[in-house]
């Protein structure tokens, strides 16, 4: 097995990582912009957000506001499942809906 380093000076000092790498994954798909009508892309998607800031709202704490309005979604699955998985579950949700995605052509 190959050796890991989480630094560049660990690999130049040849200190092996006493812990494992962890991957976690998501895939999300984000409107943003001025959105007048949250409900109506969540009625034709089929899809409830995975939340729904509007412009102005904080986003928790003390952290800056929202500068735009965000209709996110991201399939329901394991963060430690490969990457491709989480593409495909989100393309499987999307797919029949790409033209109203693509907007007006």
């Amino acid at each position: 097995m190959e050796e890991s380093f989480r630094t560049l000076r660990e690999f130049l000092a040849g200190k092996e990582r006493e812990e494992g790498t962890y991957f976690a994954y998501s895939a999300t798909l984000r409107i943003w912009g001025e959105i007048s009508d949250m409900d109506e892309i969540s009625t034709t998607l089929g899809l409830v957000p995975t939340r729904s800031p509007r412009k102005g709202e904080k986003r928790g704490g003390d952290s800056h506001v929202y500068r735009q309005d965000m209709w996110p979604y991201s399939p329901t699955v394991e963060e430690s499942e490969p990457l491709h998985n989480h593409i495909d579950a989100l393309w499987l949700r999307l797919k029949p809906h790409k033209r109203y995605l693509l907007g007006p052509i």
